[in-house]
Protein backbone atom coordinates (compact mmCIF):
# COMPACT_ATOMS: atom_id res chain seq x y z
CA UNK A 1 0.00 0.00 0.00
CA UNK A 2 1.32 3.35 -0.85
CA UNK A 3 2.11 5.76 1.68
CA UNK A 4 -0.74 8.38 0.66
CA UNK A 5 -2.88 5.95 0.38
CA UNK A 6 -2.05 5.07 4.46
CA UNK A 7 -1.90 9.04 5.45
CA UNK A 8 -5.56 9.44 3.73
CA UNK A 9 -6.93 6.13 5.21
CA UNK A 10 -5.57 7.19 8.96
CA UNK A 11 -7.24 10.77 7.67
CA UNK A 12 -10.69 9.27 7.33
CA UNK A 13 -10.36 7.13 9.99
CA UNK A 14 -9.91 10.33 12.19
CA UNK A 15 -12.86 12.11 10.54
CA UNK A 16 -14.67 9.25 11.04
CA UNK A 17 -13.98 9.23 15.06
CA UNK A 18 -14.38 12.94 15.49
CA UNK A 19 -18.31 12.14 14.37
CA UNK A 20 -18.91 9.38 16.43
CA UNK A 21 -17.47 11.70 19.34
CA UNK A 22 -19.40 14.85 18.52
CA UNK A 23 -22.05 13.80 16.21
CA UNK A 24 -24.55 15.49 18.87
CA UNK A 25 -23.30 18.94 19.21
CA UNK A 26 -22.95 18.81 14.57
CA UNK A 27 -26.50 17.46 14.77
CA UNK A 28 -28.07 20.56 16.92
CA UNK A 29 -25.36 23.12 15.17
CA UNK A 30 -26.99 21.79 11.72
CA UNK A 31 -30.32 22.06 12.94
CA UNK A 32 -29.54 25.71 14.65
CA UNK A 33 -28.21 27.16 11.26
CA UNK A 34 -31.39 25.33 9.45
CA UNK A 35 -33.60 27.54 11.67
CA UNK A 36 -31.51 31.03 11.02
CA UNK A 37 -31.47 30.39 6.90
CA UNK A 38 -35.01 29.07 7.40
CA UNK A 39 -36.25 32.71 9.36
CA UNK A 40 -34.08 34.82 7.23
CA UNK A 41 -35.92 33.54 3.80
CA UNK A 42 -39.46 33.78 5.54
CA UNK A 43 -39.19 37.21 6.47
CA UNK A 44 -41.57 39.00 4.09
CA UNK A 45 -44.02 36.00 4.99
CA UNK A 46 -47.83 36.61 5.80
CA UNK A 47 -49.61 34.61 8.10
CA UNK A 48 -50.59 34.21 12.08
CA UNK A 49 -47.00 32.70 12.64
CA UNK A 50 -45.30 35.93 11.07
CA UNK A 51 -47.32 38.36 12.43
CA UNK A 52 -46.66 37.24 16.06
CA UNK A 53 -43.44 36.63 15.42
CA UNK A 54 -43.04 40.62 13.99
CA UNK A 55 -45.15 41.39 17.29
CA UNK A 56 -42.34 39.71 19.68
CA UNK A 57 -40.15 41.47 17.57
CA UNK A 58 -41.31 44.63 18.34
CA UNK A 59 -41.89 44.35 21.35
CA UNK A 60 -37.98 43.01 21.99
CA UNK A 61 -37.33 46.68 20.62
CA UNK A 62 -40.16 48.71 23.02
CA UNK A 63 -39.17 46.62 26.39
CA UNK A 64 -35.30 48.04 26.01
CA UNK A 65 -36.34 50.97 24.95
CA UNK A 66 -37.93 50.85 28.50
CA UNK A 67 -34.64 50.50 30.39
CA UNK A 68 -36.22 48.68 33.53
CA UNK A 69 -33.77 46.31 33.85
CA UNK A 70 -35.67 43.85 35.69
CA UNK A 71 -38.35 43.60 33.30
CA UNK A 72 -35.49 42.64 30.58
CA UNK A 73 -33.82 40.42 32.75
CA UNK A 74 -37.03 38.93 33.57
CA UNK A 75 -38.47 38.37 30.21
CA UNK A 76 -35.05 37.14 28.75
CA UNK A 77 -34.46 34.39 31.79
CA UNK A 78 -37.70 33.17 30.80
CA UNK A 79 -37.36 32.54 27.57
CA UNK A 80 -34.54 30.46 27.69
CA UNK A 81 -36.18 28.96 31.06
CA UNK A 82 -38.77 27.44 28.42
CA UNK A 83 -36.44 26.29 26.21
CA UNK A 84 -34.06 24.55 29.01
CA UNK A 85 -37.11 22.97 30.50
CA UNK A 86 -38.52 21.95 27.35
CA UNK A 87 -34.98 20.51 26.18
CA UNK A 88 -35.46 19.06 29.78
CA UNK A 89 -38.98 17.26 29.36
CA UNK A 90 -38.33 15.81 25.94
CA UNK A 91 -34.33 14.11 26.81
CA UNK A 92 -36.23 12.39 29.64
CA UNK A 93 -38.61 10.63 26.54
CA UNK A 94 -37.43 8.31 23.87
CA UNK A 95 -38.44 10.79 21.48
CA UNK A 96 -36.05 13.22 23.14
CA UNK A 97 -33.26 12.31 20.25
CA UNK A 98 -35.22 13.64 17.27
CA UNK A 99 -37.48 16.45 19.32
CA UNK A 100 -34.40 18.21 21.39
CA UNK A 101 -32.50 19.16 17.70
CA UNK A 102 -35.79 20.54 16.53
CA UNK A 103 -36.44 22.36 19.98
CA UNK A 104 -32.53 23.81 18.81
CA UNK A 105 -33.53 24.59 15.46
CA UNK A 106 -36.85 26.60 16.51
CA UNK A 107 -33.96 28.70 18.83
CA UNK A 108 -32.21 29.33 15.79
CA UNK A 109 -35.39 30.15 14.00
CA UNK A 110 -36.40 32.81 16.30
CA UNK A 111 -32.92 34.37 17.13
CA UNK A 112 -32.71 34.77 13.08
CA UNK A 113 -35.90 36.15 13.03
CA UNK A 114 -35.25 38.74 15.20
CA UNK A 115 -32.35 39.93 13.95
CA UNK A 116 -33.63 39.97 9.98
CA UNK A 117 -36.28 41.63 11.37
CA UNK A 118 -34.00 44.41 13.32
CA UNK A 119 -32.00 44.84 10.62
CA UNK A 120 -34.61 45.12 7.57
CA UNK A 121 -36.37 47.18 9.82
CA UNK A 122 -33.55 49.79 10.64
CA UNK A 123 -30.65 48.67 8.79
CA UNK A 124 -27.02 49.60 9.42
CA UNK A 125 -28.40 51.09 12.85
CA UNK A 126 -29.45 47.39 13.42
CA UNK A 127 -27.05 45.77 12.57
CA UNK A 128 -25.26 47.94 15.61
CA UNK A 129 -28.00 47.03 17.99
CA UNK A 130 -27.88 43.03 16.86
CA UNK A 131 -24.14 43.58 17.30
CA UNK A 132 -24.17 44.85 21.18
CA UNK A 133 -27.37 44.33 22.34
CA UNK A 134 -28.86 40.99 20.85
CA UNK A 135 -26.29 38.49 20.10
CA UNK A 136 -23.73 38.46 22.83
CA UNK A 137 -26.15 37.51 25.52
CA UNK A 138 -27.81 35.30 22.81
CA UNK A 139 -24.61 33.48 22.01
CA UNK A 140 -24.08 32.36 25.90
CA UNK A 141 -27.36 30.94 26.35
CA UNK A 142 -27.20 29.50 23.31
CA UNK A 143 -23.77 27.82 23.58
CA UNK A 144 -25.38 26.32 26.96
CA UNK A 145 -28.57 25.58 25.82
CA UNK A 146 -26.40 23.26 23.13
CA UNK A 147 -23.96 21.86 25.98
CA UNK A 148 -27.26 20.76 27.50
CA UNK A 149 -29.28 19.44 24.71
CA UNK A 150 -25.83 17.03 24.08
CA UNK A 151 -26.94 15.48 27.56
CA UNK A 152 -30.48 15.91 26.97
CA UNK A 153 -29.77 13.90 23.57
CA UNK A 154 -27.37 11.54 25.83
CA UNK A 155 -29.86 10.78 28.71
CA UNK A 156 -32.87 9.70 26.06
CA UNK A 157 -30.39 7.54 24.76
CA UNK A 158 -30.31 5.86 27.80
CA UNK A 159 -34.41 5.57 28.16
CA UNK A 160 -34.17 4.04 24.78
CA UNK A 161 -31.76 1.46 25.90
CA UNK A 162 -33.71 0.83 29.13
CA UNK A 163 -36.85 -0.62 26.02
CA UNK A 164 -34.04 -3.51 25.63
CA UNK A 165 -33.85 -6.47 27.26
CA UNK A 166 -31.44 -7.22 30.09
CA UNK A 167 -31.64 -3.69 31.20
CA UNK A 168 -31.20 -2.66 34.86
CA UNK A 169 -33.18 0.82 35.62
CA UNK A 170 -30.97 1.46 38.73
CA UNK A 171 -28.46 2.57 35.66
CA UNK A 172 -31.19 4.87 34.72
CA UNK A 173 -31.57 6.09 37.95
CA UNK A 174 -28.33 7.52 38.33
CA UNK A 175 -27.99 9.10 35.12
CA UNK A 176 -31.27 10.73 35.41
CA UNK A 177 -29.55 12.45 39.16
CA UNK A 178 -26.77 13.34 36.73
CA UNK A 179 -29.29 14.73 34.59
CA UNK A 180 -31.11 16.93 36.76
CA UNK A 181 -27.67 17.97 38.30
CA UNK A 182 -26.77 18.89 34.81
CA UNK A 183 -30.17 21.07 34.53
CA UNK A 184 -29.77 23.38 37.88
CA UNK A 185 -25.84 23.75 36.70
CA UNK A 186 -27.30 24.93 33.41
CA UNK A 187 -29.50 27.71 35.10
CA UNK A 188 -26.56 29.44 36.48
CA UNK A 189 -25.04 30.90 32.60
CA UNK A 190 -28.80 31.29 31.87
CA UNK A 191 -29.08 33.38 34.99
CA UNK A 192 -26.02 35.44 34.04
CA UNK A 193 -27.12 35.52 30.19
CA UNK A 194 -30.16 37.40 31.56
CA UNK A 195 -28.49 39.89 33.41
CA UNK A 196 -25.97 40.65 31.16
CA UNK A 197 -28.96 41.28 28.46
CA UNK A 198 -30.47 43.69 31.17
CA UNK A 199 -27.32 45.56 31.98
CA UNK A 200 -26.29 46.03 27.91
CA UNK A 201 -29.88 47.16 27.30
CA UNK A 202 -30.06 49.29 29.70
CA UNK A 203 -26.79 51.02 29.24
CA UNK A 204 -26.71 50.62 25.45
CA UNK A 205 -30.25 51.64 23.94
CA UNK A 206 -30.13 55.37 24.72
CA UNK A 207 -27.10 55.52 22.03
CA UNK A 208 -30.05 54.44 19.73
CA UNK A 209 -32.46 56.53 18.11
CA UNK A 210 -36.01 54.74 16.69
Amino acid sequence: MQKGTVVSLKHFKSVIDFLKQNWRMILLTLFFIVGIVLATVSLDKSGYLFERLNTLSVNYISLRQGKDFFKIFSNSFLNNAVFLTVIFILGSSINGITLVPLVIGVKGYITGYLIAFIYSTYELKGIALSTLIVIPPAVISIIFLFIFSKFAIGFSLQVICLTLPNTSSKNLSLHFKQYLKQLLITFIPIIFAAVFDGWLSTKLISHFEF
